[in-house]
């Protein structure tokens, strides 16, 4: 199903069963903005505006909005 990446929280979730890993908790910390951040930013140039808009919605629910401004600030440094 080509509309399968919509769905990132499943994906994440999925992710963490595979590798035995807590890549959800881990994305989803303010803690790590700015490491998730430079991360993000150098993954921009390989997906549409639509699914990074998507991807950034996602993960920023809930945070504060300082940290919000962190990581688009960062994600889209060079656009």
């Amino acid at each position: 199903d080509p509309e399968l990446w919509r769905d990132i929280q499943s994906n994440v979730r999925k992710m963490d069963d595979l590798y035995d890993a807590t890549f959800y908790t881990w994305l989803r910390s303010e803690d790590n903005v700015l490491v998730t951040a430079s991360y993000l930013q150098r993954l921009t140039g390989e997906y549409s505006l639509d699914r990074i808009e998507h991807a950034l919605c996602w993960l920023v629910n809930g945070w504060r909005l300082e940290s919000i401004a962190i990581l688009i600030k960062q994600v889209t440094f060079d656009w």
